[in-house]
């Protein structure tokens, strides 16, 4: 038998992990996103946070 949870909070894998553990089930977690993906949003997160953004205007969008 098979069991997917999808988008599950972290703080609270942790917490389902180890009562999997605890009732002797086998837990895989997978990560389907790509590694060089996910380094690109982190990076430009941290851009981000930093203020490294270029700010637009909605009158200048269309022109």
């Amino acid at each position: 038998m098979e069991l997917l949870l999808k988008n599950v909070d972290p703080k609270d894998f942790t917490l389902l992990y180890d009562l999997a553990q605890r009732l002797g089930i086998q837990v895989e977690a997978k990560d389907d996103y790509d590694p060089e993906f996910v380094a690109k949003i982190l990076k430009s997160k941290q851009q981000a946070t930093e203020g490294k953004v270029t700010v637009i205007s909605v009158e200048d969008l269309w022109k």
